[in-house]
């Protein structure tokens, strides 16, 4: 949570955030040829583009699925 709602600096590169992703599209797509699971995979890349150990920490991962 912020500070304050007044508050409007942005958070330390350290806080814990929620992020959010819209796969509609692409789990439609998946289902319509023939899929029948998916696979969700998280990789943290550096700026390099290359994969980085121990760079992301997760509490958690949920999926959201709506008709």
């Amino acid at each position: 949570p912020r500070r304050a709602d007044f508050d409007r600096r942005p958070l330390h590169h350290h806080e814990p955030r929620n992020v959010r992703l819209d796969v509609t599209d692409a789990a439609r797509a998946l289902l319509a040829d023939g899929a029948e699971g998916l696979s969700v995979h998280v990789v943290a890349v550096g700026l390099d583009g290359a994969p980085a150990d121990d760079a992301l920490y997760l509490d958690a991962v949920s999926l959201l699925f709506t008709d």
